[in-house]
C-alpha cells in the first residue's frame, strides 16, 4: 500500500506539469478506450456488481462521453482567470490563476475518477463499502484503461484494503 502511495505522489508530481493539451489527448484516448471496452466492462459491472446490462453499458457510455466532453473543453476550463484588482500594479498574489492541481485524492466510486483526470489531479481509489472485496475486478480493470490509455503509472491507483482499513477510513 505505501509503494502505491507512493506512486501516487510521484505521479501527481509529473501530471500538474503535463501541458493541457496532452491531458486533453489523454482524456480523449480514455474516452475512445472506454468505448472500445465497454462490452467487456458491461459484463464485467454486470457479474460483479449486479447491475443491469443495459445499466452499465450506459455507464460506461457516460464515463466515455464525459471523457471527451472534458478533453474538448480541457483549454476553456484550465484557461487562466485573471484575478480582478483595482491596483495599479500587478502583485505576485494578484497574477492571473487557473485551477491547478494541489494534491491527490481518495474516491470510492472507480469511474468518479474520470473528470478530476483531465484538471490534473492524480488519485487513489478503494474499494466502496458496497464494493465485494473478493471480486475487485471493477477497479482494477478501471485503473488499467487508464495505463492502455497513456496515463502516467500512479495517476489513477486502486488500493485494495482489508475491511478493517476500510472502516477506519484509510
Amino acid at each position: 500500500m505505501e509503494r502505491r502511495l507512493a506512486e501516487a505522489g510521484s505521479a501527481f508530481d509529473l501530471w500538474r506539469r503535463t501541458s493541457v493539451a496532452e491531458r486533453a489527448r489523454l482524456m480523449a484516448q480514455l474516452g475512445g478506450t472506454l468505448k472500445a471496452e465497454r462490452d467487456r466492462l458491461a459484463r464485467l459491472m454486470t457479474s460483479e456488481m449486479g447491475k443491469t446490462l443495459v445499466a452499465a453499458e450506459s455507464e460506461v457510455t457516460k464515463c466515455a462521453v464525459t471523457c471527451d466532453w472534458f478533453a474538448a473543453e480541457a483549454g476553456r476550463l484550465l484557461a487562466p482567470e485573471p484575478a480582478p484588482s483595482d491596483a495599479r500594479r500587478e502583485l505576485p498574489a494578484l497574477r492571473p490563476s487557473r485551477g491547478d492541481p494541489r494534491g491527490h485524492a481518495v474516491e470510492l466510486p472507480a469511474l468518479a475518477g474520470v473528470p478530476r483526470r483531465g484538471p490534473g489531479g492524480a488519485g487513489r481509489q478503494r474499494d466502496g463499502a458496497q464494493a465485494r472485496i473478493e471480486r475487485p475486478g471493477c477497479a482494477l480493470a478501471i485503473e488499467a484503461l487508464f495505463g492502455v490509455a497513456g496515463f502516467p503509472r500512479g495517476v489513477f491507483t486502486t488500493l485494495l484494503l482489508p475491511a478493517a482499513r476500510r472502516s477506519a477510513g484509510r
